[in-house]
């Protein structure tokens, strides 16, 4: 069955998204210079904000996981769901958390916020849809 054309955008969205966070972190390891690229382009503060190696690990690991979650959705899993809202609502906490001024952190974190939220509103919306096409593929498993 083919997917709706807003949810192959949201798709494409979200692994644009998090494969540019997965390169640039990679990118500042392999030279500090190249953190003045991301600088540039809204979003990437995150660089700068949070320097240390914790951080861009765990920035990794989320932006790793979110791409898995949305790769599982693209297959119609529910799990992929979750997997996602886990990865992206953990980090934008851990964001919050590791940085000690609060107003400073969620004036720079509304953009990613907002962003999340749009993402998750707009998958949740796609829920029955995943539960639909999840249920046909387990009867024809089955047959």
């Amino acid at each position: 069955m083919k997917q709706p054309l807003f949810l192959r955008l949201l798709f494409l969205c979200s692994c644009l998204g998090a494969t540019l966070r997965i390169i640039s972190v990679v990118c500042t390891f392999i030279s500090p210079k190249l953190a003045e690229f991301w600088l540039q382009i809204p979003g990437f503060t995150f660089i700068e904000i949070y320097p240390d190696i914790f951080f861009d690990i765990i920035l990794i690991i989320s932006s790793t996981l979110s791409f898995w979650g949305v790769l599982m959705m693209w297959q119609h899993k529910i799990l992929g769901f979750y997997i996602y809202l886990i990865a992206q609502w953990g980090l934008i906490l851990l964001r919050i958390l590791l940085n000690n001024p609060l107003f400073l952190t969620l004036s720079d974190e509304l953009p990613n916020i907002l962003l999340t939220i749009v993402f998750s509103i707009s998958y949740a919306f796609y829920l029955p849809y995943f539960k639909k096409n999840n249920t046909k593929t387990e009867i024809e498993e089955n047959l």
